[in-house]
């Protein structure tokens, strides 16, 4: 039965880690969720994530993939 909070299954936390692990490394800890020109710059990066890997989600699955790892990064970049 699928989780309608979770549309990718099991693999999605999969595919989060590798995107969030992808965009730490790029970022060098530097992104700041109150700056609109890091947001704008983490929004590119995770664009050229996903095209690099051969991604393709739906626009509502991007979001919220994309909202789910800068959360992860901003909550990992602030406590390091």
């Amino acid at each position: 039965m699928n989780n309608p909070a979770n549309p990718f299954g099991s693999s999605y936390q999969g595919l989060k880690k590798q995107i969030r692990d992808i965009m730490y490394v790029e970022l060098e800890g530097t992104l700041n969720p109150n700056s609109p020109e890091d947001m704008l710059m983490a929004e590119q990066l995770f664009g050229e994530v996903l095209a690099e890997e051969n991604i393709v989600l739906s626009r509502a699955e991007k979001q919220r993939l994309f909202d789910d790892v800068v959360a992860e990064l901003t909550g990992r970049m602030s406590s390091e």
